[in-house]
């Protein structure tokens, strides 16, 4: 064992992400190291301002030296910069069509680098690296120079360059490369028409937007067996049902049996008795089958040769369809193949006993290659009573007489108007619900036509009744039977228990096996509850509750037995068996039909669908309760399947077997007006009450004349059977990719698509971190957040992808839960999920560095360093906000699931806030502003406390619209309280005394009925007058009218009809906060309530607040009770105190108060522990225990809340060492106490400090000094106030003189009519009112002993009553807060700009496009865009596009404007410029596939990581990065990318979107285009292809227009093709040489057959092989005479001397995906404790490595390495390695301490992955003067495990470091 190396003296800190691996050296040469570009930085950009929040944008830095000599620039003429001083360059002026660009030129630098341009007349600028001042006025431009520095023969020059002058079309073609996918003929033609830039903006923002998710619905036209829960079967009667010539269904029929039985003119085939076809002889002899009874068989797994068809004969090529067939399903591994017969029938009155119905069929436009299959037009003489609801309906076709099968297939419902959404065929018949949410809540509309019917009259659940359900509705209704006793106890343990009578009518004698006489009390308990019925004989299940059996069985005798009892009258027996809970229940089992999961082991055996069979059989036994009962298999793994799955068919349950059901208690899937009447029932109303439709954008309908193009993954669908039924075939799995190809390269609106790839590029969601890639619609939904809000506004954008379950998955956020919750619920300490936190902030907001308005970086005066936007402290504290993000609901309707994964959610709805301890509800603070200030997230909001009395009466106060009392916005309830709502206490308004009742009625005079809006605001205050019945007030003390006795309303009830279910409306209060420690006298103590053994922890509270509900003891201060007015109702102690005096009580501290279920203390009954439950309900009572608060100060200042309550627990949320730490405002210096000095007169605990605290409040202004300024005011008052005009008389505006001529308004609480008295009306109650808003003149501080102070911060959520209303609230405002930060005007404004114009855009450009974004406003020419609001897209849109810097020709001869071109817009350019279409100019589906595999780069949803497919920081080697320029696209222009790119590029005009040349094309290698049936193995030609003979659809298909047609009739020349193809492809921009080299391959290639048309294939790759396809700006300035800018010339030395003894540094890069906590483990001592605790779930407790660290003077003798590292093992205990904790990037050594308080220089953005990958990757970084190298030592760190645990040395016995892995 190596001897380790001695601990250091100071004590290290271990950072295992970190750690460096010591190996044996090997003797490899050392590549000699690039050095970097030397240029003159020796100018930074604006440095810190003192003042205000963002430097002026105008403000130009000062330049050190001497006062300026002044000199005169000439072009062409160096000008030598001063040793000693600056210089004042007067720089010429540029005329229109002239560029001018001064350059830094050295000997150092092999580039010249740009300092500053002047183009067409306009002012000078400056540009990066350098950002030289220029000042201009009245067009006089001067350059300030710095003093000379030493650089090598450093000196400037001016250029001038002089491009020719654009063409009208170049200029078009320009506009078009920047706001479209390329340039066509026809866009063109148009942009032509438009004449100006502005009008083409203008035109396309006004286009209808091309939505991806309507694409995709449109074309989704799938298979689908009957109706299910979340979709609907479009019924065969429906115009565009679909219909096909083929007898047989490869998916419905597979494992059914096909009989041949004579007919009058042949025989007739027939299916579950059922004829399908007729044929003229028999096919069991044709085929030689052995049997005229055979089974259709699936295609075997072994024999792809073998395939079922989708069609009877393909006139196209002369192909007739097959069939598969065996004896039996066994055999079916060896099918036989005989011909797919058609649907043929001689005399239909003869097959089916009726003729068929007559209908016009129409072909299916949207894709005419697809075989046979037809869309219903009319039904001609037909109705739809002439239609069966069961599968297979037959129509004869009028015209040609032929007859067709019906080929049942989904409806998707249109759901974009919620006015017009109508019923749906799905179970239940109902409107699509789609759950209300911040994106379609103004779209919600009550609707009393959407719920369910209502019925009168009942029946008996007979067999022949529910037989009726499947014949007339094509519900699969059955009763269960044989169900296994899984989880039943027997009768003696239990007081519920089922018995049923399974042979009734031949059971007279009682029971053949008799358990009666074993157990006689059960038989005893049989007939007692027999003879309570009204007519026992009927009885056949029977459920005995709540009854005792009185017998003992400890070896479940009992279990399952039959007991014979003699029925009442004594006359007969009968025999009863005990029973599983729902053996003989009946439920609508359409779901399971599909969901079961055997479906999919039965199809690949060829067996009938298990539970479909029994329905659709041929009942040949006369016994009805054969095709009604479903028998559970006897298979033993079978057994748990029903009972594991029962939680499916809570909803379907119709009833048990025999009994008499009521009509209308039918469950909406069993509803059906046509069974109810053919039952006896009549129909009372087609809707029985109100529901809430609300719309979702972009759920439109499918289109069944689109065809079938994309999968509707529906979950349950059992795997092949619809994996090949698409119309076009393509890879079914990945179509995702597909929509975007389609929609992007053919909709008209391209600047809405343009943007939206560039704002996707940016909020990137990508397939690699997600596994998602089967499915379609949820990315549709996410990307169409971009193309929707192209041209809305920011926040829109920013909320919707935050809110975005794609988004959360991504950035694994979504069930990120609190500190708090994970300390009470699991016990152990994990933090919330940091990755979304800081992502929003770097890459979707606000960037890495503080920005001035144009987008140049703030320099630091103190450090030199670049100011961060924020810190690591930011990452965690805003993690807090983004916890507890959930799905909205587990399925909805209408929408694409998951078939193989059902446990994903609703992925295309933005996610909900569950209202659980799962989110963070303590103080968050705002990020730091420029000027070294902060607030908190929160701050001058109003507090709640402050509001109205009795709020909810105000004007202004928001109600929504619910269906059951259910509370969304506020604390969840247990769901069963809302079912059924009668025996529940409720606040029913009553309608003839509550003003309240009258504004959420809103009675219509017309219809004589309540007019529900969804969102109700009432617009005026309104008496608290309502008598309303509170459903058996559980108290007396009530004083009616009840609204005035309660605080605030959860949901209240409205009775408004009769026949009508009622309505409910929840009480939605505005947004407010509370302050963290209330003020002395507003605290009081809660405690949690529930049975023995459940909570009881106690908490503080805000007495002030309506948070907890009412206990009460008795006049002896014992017998407490919870009383309440309402379920749920929650009370201020006040109202508690009011209460229990009324109840002749008082409060008290009482210890448990018994569960009262009426008021809602029942959370704990069936939900397990406290710990354990998300907390619905009512939790917290109040109580009069004595009650403080205490703070806990970390040993950086952090605070954390600590609860006193007498001698009572609290909860671990407000307990001490819980961890729960949030960062407050200490005051004055900034001072705290800290356990290292003893905490002054607080209590040490630890590291940490708890001090006990007093809240002061106090006014902050009083009017000594006169009025406080505007700026005074928002700078000084941090705490919101009510509208003072929303109390009754208290508040009087002042109206002294100098109020009035204020800028603003004051309220004070007496009134002001004269300047003298204004003084002394100042105090902490008064108002100030700017610019709408109102602010409160008061400040509330927490003081603790010793002198030390901080701001009482601010939180939205209760830490007693949380809700998701707060929650939201919360979530918007740290929205708002990123929205609003200075840096994302211009850090959005450049990464626009990036993606469509230019790279390197001038600070200047950055300006004036920030501007718009801030303004919302912009004007160019006559036109101006925008709403004039903070964040305007449009007007940011517009200003990138039609500002001088994107439409400037003149600026493409600077080398540093404009972009190169990323793959996937070169090759979408070529598809469009080059017209990729059909010969008939029918649509098809754009099919690429696996480019990014293939070596492009680049896919949609495909980028490696979150920052997307290139960093927009990139500086390829070369003249980008020696001129100080970045290239970001260039990061995807390696060698094999290239190359993949132009294989591609030369397969595309020979073979179209194919694969002929197996990965070299762009198309799918599997997609199969002539023959679309791929059973059949059709597929194109890839030789005919090549021969320009039909074959593959989608090729290029342009012509020049110079040729006047499809062939060159006019005789063109090449150059005016290529002139053609020019405007087209590059712009205009082709260099001469280069388009010598076209023509010259053009004339070359006419030859053969179609000599014009070979000569185009040949062209157009080789143009796509230009340089200047692959860039935008020109290929050669009209300075440069050669055709190629110079290069430098590098040498190499021809024979270098070799090296030896190196030293090499290995370093293990996998870019963060590596968890190197796990990588090295302390394992025997207690830091392995705090290793499990920390790490949780993911700790390794087993298979660790065990490597010995004796003698190391670490804390642990051992530790383990992760079981993946043996070899690393082997090398540390053979002495080769060794493990070097606390290595990462310095730039100079600190400590813990210093780095905290940033009192040295640090790395810059030590949290971003991009810059610590760069670090890392090149062991440097340089910002200004400081060279940061990596793998320092952080020292003296004291703090958890995290932090600090140990250091592990080896002795180094070679000298090779193998570094820590990022």
């Amino acid at each position: 064992m190596p001897q380790p190396i001695p601990q250091q003296t100071s004590q290290p800190t271990f950072h295992p992400q970190n750690m460096i691996l010591t190996t044996k050296p090997t003797n490899s040469p050392t590549p000699k190291p690039t050095s970097s570009p030397t240029f003159l930085p020796t100018v930074q950009p604006t440095p810190n301002p003192t003042v205000g929040e963002i430097a002026s944008p105008t403000a130009k830095p000062t330049i050190p030296g001497t006062p300026s000599n002044e000199v005169t620039g000439v072009v062409d003429v160096p000008i030598n910069p001063s040793a000693t001083d600056s210089i004042a360059v007067s720089l010429p002026s540029s005329v229109s069509g002239s560029l001018l660009i001064i350059y830094q030129v050295s000997d150092d630098n092999d580039h010249d680098v740009q300092v500053g341009r002047s183009y067409d007349g306009l002012d000078w600028e400056t540009l990066h690296p350098l950002l030289l001042p220029i000042d201009c006025q009245q067009s006089t431009c001067v350059l300030h120079l710095p003093a000379d520095t030493g650089i090598s023969n450093m000196h400037y020059v001016i250029h001038e360059y002089n491009p020719p002058a654009p063409t009208d079309d170049q200029k078009h073609a320009k506009l078009l490369l920047q706001g479209t996918y390329g340039p066509t003929q026809e866009s063109l033609q148009e942009a032509r028409s438009l004449a100006s830039a502005e009008a083409w903006v203008r035109d396309q923002i006004d286009k209808p937007v091309s939505l991806h998710r309507v694409h995709y619905r449109q074309r989704t036209n799938g298979y689908v067996k009957n109706e299910l829960h979340h979709h609907a079967v479009r019924n065969a009667c429906d115009r565009g049902s679909r219909w096909n010539r083929h007898a047989f269904n490869r998916w419905r029929d597979i494992g059914k049996t096909i009989e041949e039985v004579p007919s009058s003119n042949g025989f007739y085939l027939k299916v579950d008795g059922i004829v399908r076809t007729e044929v003229s002889t028999r096919p069991s002899a044709d085929y030689n089958l052995g049997s005229t009874t055979y089974v259709i068989c699936r295609k075997p797994s072994s024999q792809d040769t073998l395939r079922m068809s989708d069609f009877h004969f393909a006139a196209s090529t002369g192909q007739h369809g097959t069939l598969l067939v065996a004896t039996d399903s066994a055999s079916c591994t060896m099918p036989i193949s005989i011909e797919m017969p058609s649907v043929q029938f001689t005399n239909p009155i003869d097959a089916f006993g009726g003729a068929l119905p007559t209908v016009t069929l129409m072909d299916i436009s949207g894709d005419p290659n697809v075989i046979e299959a037809k869309l219903l037009d009319q039904l001609g003489t037909s109705n739809c009573d002439d239609f069966k609801k069961t599968w297979p309906n037959f129509v004869q076709e009028e015209g040609s007489g032929l007859y067709y099968v019906e080929d049942r297939r989904v409806e998707l419902y249109d759901n974009t108007n919620s006015s017009i959404a109508t019923k749906t065929g799905m179970l239940g018949n109902r409107c699509p619900r789609v759950p209300r949410t911040f994106l379609n809540s103004d779209t919600c509309v009550p609707r009393a036509d959407c719920g369910p019917p209502v019925y009168s009259g009942s029946f008996h659940l007979t067999a022949e009744n529910m037989r009726k359900f499947y014949e007339i509705d094509n519900k699969y209704v059955y009763r269960m039977s044989n169900l296994p006793l899984v989880g039943t106890s027997n009768p003696c343990k239990t007081n519920t228990n089922r018995f049923v009578r399974k042979n009734a009518g031949s059971d007279s004698s009682g029971c053949t096996a008799d358990s009666g006489a074993t157990f006689p009390s059960i038989v005893t308990s049989i007939e007692t509850f027999l003879g309570g019925l009204s007519n026992p004989d009927g009885a056949i299940v029977i459920d005995i509750a709540d009854t005792p059996m009185g017998c003992t069985d400890n070896n479940d005798d009992s279990l399952g037995a039959s007991f014979s009892v003699t029925m009442p009258g004594g006359n007969s027996q009968a025999c009863f068996t005990h029973s599983y809970q729902y053996e003989y229940s009946v439920f609508v089992m359409n779901d399971w039909v599909v969901n079961h999961p055997g479906n999919p082991s039965a199809f690949r055996e060829s067996k009938p669908n298990p539970i479909a069979k029994a329905a659709e059989h041929e009942n040949l036994s006369g016994s009805v309760e054969e095709s009604v009962t479903l028998n559970f298999p006897t298979w033993g793994f079978h057994e748990w399947n029903f009972h594991n799955n029962r939680w499916r068919f809570g909803d379907d349950l119709i009833g048990s077997y025999g009994d008499e059901i009521n009509f209308d208690d039918l469950p909406p899937s069993a509803k059906s007006t046509k069974v109810v009447a053919a039952l006896g029932g009549t129909l009372v109303a087609d809707s029985g009450e109100v529901v809430e439709v609300c719309s979702s954008p972009g759920e439109v309908a499918n289109s069944p004349e689109a065809g079938h193009q994309y999968l509707l993954h529906k979950y349950g669908d059992a795997e092949e059977e619809y994996s090949d039924t698409l119309d076009q075939d393509h890879d079914c799995w990945y179509a995702n990719h597909m929509v975007w190809n389609t929609v992007s390269l053919n909709a008209s609106d391209q600047l809405h698509q343009r943007v939206a790839w560039a704002l996707s590029s940016i909020f990137v969601v990508t397939e690699n971190d997600i596994a998602r890639e089967h499915q379609v619609e949820a990315w549709a939904a996410y990307y169409d957040i971009f193309v929707k809000n192209a041209f809305t506004d920011f926040k829109s954008i920013l909320k919707s992808v935050a809110f975005n379950p794609l988004m959360a998955e991504m950035l694994t956020f979504k069930g990120s839960k609190s500190l708090a919750y994970q300390v009470e619920r699991n016990g152990v300490m994990l933090y919330p999920d940091e990755n979304f936190a800081r992502e929003i902030m770097q890459l979707f907001s606000i960037g890495l560095y503080m920005l001035n308005q144009d987008g140049t970086k703030v320099i630091d005066e103190s450090t030199g360093q670049y100011v961060p936007t924020y810190t690591n402290f930011d990452i965690v504290n805003f993690s807090r906000g983004w916890t507890n993000f959930v799905n909205q609901q587990s399925q909805r309707d209408n929408i694409e699931a998951s078939w193989d994964l059902g446990w994903i959610g609703n992925e295309i709805d933005p996610m909900e806030i569950p209202t659980s301890e799962g989110r963070d509800v303590f103080p968050k603070l705002q990020l730091k502003k420029l000027n070294g200030k902060r607030g908190y997230i929160g701050d001058k909001v109003v507090r709640c406390d402050a509001l109205p009395s009795k709020q909810w009466l105000k004007k202004g106060a928001t109600y929504h619209f619910r269906e059951n009392s259910q509370s969304l916005m506020g604390k969840k309830d247990p769901d069963w309280w809302a079912d059924p709502e009668t025996w529940t206490p409720r606040m029913v308004l009553d309608p003839d005394t509550s003003s309240l009742y009258s504004k959420l009625c809103n009675f219509n005079e017309v219809t004589n009925q309540c007019d529900f809006k969804s969102t109700v605001v009432l617009d005026e205050d309104i008496p608290c007058d309502g008598t309303c019945d509170a459903k058996r007030a559980l108290w007396e003390g009530i004083t009616f009218p009840c609204e005035c006795s309660i605080d605030e309303p959860r949901t209240v009830r409205i009775d408004h009809s009769p026949t009508m279910a009622p309505v409910w409306y929840e009480y939605v209060r505005q947004p407010c906060v509370q302050l963290a420690f209330p003020e002395p006298g507003y605290m009081n103590s809660v405690r949690e309530i529930g049975a023995s053994g459940y909570g009881n922890k106690a908490m503080c509270a805000d007495s002030r607040l309506p948070v907890a509900g009412t206990a009460c003891c008795d006049a002896n201060m014992s017998n407490p009770k919870h009383i309440c007015v309402f379920k749920g109702d929650r009370t201020t102690y006040s109202s508690t105190e009011e209460r229990c005096a009324a109840y002749g009580g008082s409060t008290c501290p009482w210890s448990t108060v018994p569960i009262n279920w009426s008021c809602g203390t029942d959370t704990a009954y069936g939900q397990g522990s406290y710990s354990e439950d998300s907390s619905p309900g009512l939790r917290f009572l109040w109580s009069s225990e004595s009650c403080s608060m205490s703070v806990q100060i970390s040993p950086d200042g952090n605070v954390a809340i600590i609860h006193t309550v007498g001698s009572v627990e609290v909860k671990e949320r407000v307990g001490i060492d819980t961890g729960t730490y949030f960062g407050v405002f200490w005051d004055g210096d900034g001072s705290y106490p800290k356990a290292s000095t003893g905490c002054g007169d607080c209590q040490v605990h630890g590291s940490t400090c708890i001090c006990p605290t007093n809240v002061v409040t106090s006014a902050v202004f009083d009017g000594a000094e006169g009025l406080p300024t505007i700026d005074d005011i928002r700078a000084g008052l941090h705490i919101g106030a009510p509208d003072p005009m929303s109390f009754d008389s208290v508040y009087n505006l002042c109206t002294a003189p100098i109020c009035q001529n204020a800028d603003y308004n004051i309220y004070f609480t007496v009134s002001i009519t004269d300047d003298g008295s204004i003084t002394n009306a100042f105090d902490e109650q008064t108002i100030f009112e700017v610019n709408g808003s109102f602010l409160s003149n008061s400040a509330s501080t927490v003081r603790i002993i010793g002198g030390f102070s901080f701001r009482n911060p601010p939180m939205y959520n209760s830490p007693v009553d949380l809700t998701q209303r707060d929650a939201l609230y919360e979530t918007d405002a740290i929205i708002q807060h990123l929205v609003d930060h200075p840096n994302t005007a211009p850090f959005i404004s450049t990464k626009l700009i990036q993606h469509l114009v230019t790279s390197n855009p001038s600070p200047r450009y950055v300006n004036i496009v920030a501007d718009a974004f801030k303004s919302g406003s912009y004007t160019s020419g006559s036109e101006t865009f925008g709403s004039g609001t903070y964040g305007d897209m449009e007007a940011c849109i517009a200003a990138i596009l039609l500002n001088s810097e994107a439409r400037s020709s003149t600026l493409d001869d600077d080398a540093i404007h404009g972009r190169a071109r990323e793959p996937l817009m070169k090759i979408m350019h070529i598809f469009r410029s080059m017209d990729l279409a059909t010969e008939s100019g029918a649509k098809r589906e754009i099919d690429m596939i696996f480019l990014t595999s293939r070596g492009i780069g680049q896919e949609s949803f495909n980028a490696p990581s979150v920052f997307s497919f290139f960093l927009s920081e990139y500086q390829p080697v070369g003249p980008a990065l020696n001129k100080g320029v970045v290239a970001p696209e260039t990061q995807l222009f390696d060698a094999p990318k290239l190359i993949s790119f132009m294989n591609g590029i030369f397969s595309l005009p020979d073979f179209g979107l194919a694969d002929c040349q197996w990965w070299q094309g762009f198309g799918n290698d599997r997609a199969r285009y002539w023959i679309t049936d791929y059973p059949d193995g059709g597929s194109f030609d890839c030789y005919a292809a090549e021969t320009e003979q039909p074959g593959v659809p989608l090729r290029l298909r342009w012509k020049p227009p110079s040729w006047g047609g499809d062939t060159n009739i006019n005789g063109a020349p090449a150059s005016q093709v290529i002139d053609d193809m020019d405007i087209l492809l590059t712009g205009g921009k082709l260099h001469v040489e280069n388009k010598a080299l076209l023509e010259q391959v053009y004339e070359s290639a006419l030859s053969g057959n179609n000599p014009d048309y070979s000569a185009l294939k040949a062209v157009i790759p080789h143009f796509a092989a230009t340089p200047e396809f692959h860039i935008t700006n020109n290929l050669v300035d009209s300075r440069t005479t050669t055709t190629a800018r110079s290069i430098p010339n590098i040498t190499m030395p021809s024979d270098p001397p070799p090296v030896t003894g190196y030293k090499a540094v290995v370093y293990m890069f996998l870019a963060g995906a590596m968890d190197s906590y796990n990588a090295l483990v302390p394992t025997n001592c207690n830091l392995n404790q705090q290793y499990v605790s920390v790490r949780g779930d993911v700790a390794i407790t087993n298979g660790l490595l065990s490597i010995d660290a004796t003698s190391s003077g670490q804390p642990c003798d051992t530790f383990g390495l992760h079981p993946s590292l043996s070899n690393v093992r082997s090398l540390y205990n053979d002495g080769d390695a060794a493990f070097i904790a606390n290595i990462g990037p310095l730039v100079v050594p600190m400590d813990k301490y210093e780095y905290e308080a940033e009192s040295k220089p640090q790395p810059q953005a030590l949290f971003a992955h991009n810059t610590q990958t760069q670090i890392t990757q090149t062991v440097r970084f340089t910002c200004w003067d400081y060279a940061i190298y990596v793998h320092f030592r952080i020292p003296n760190v004291s703090s958890p495990f995290f932090f600090a645990f140990f250091q592990l040395f080896t002795r180094f016995l070679h000298k090779i470091l193998l570094l820590g892995v990022f």
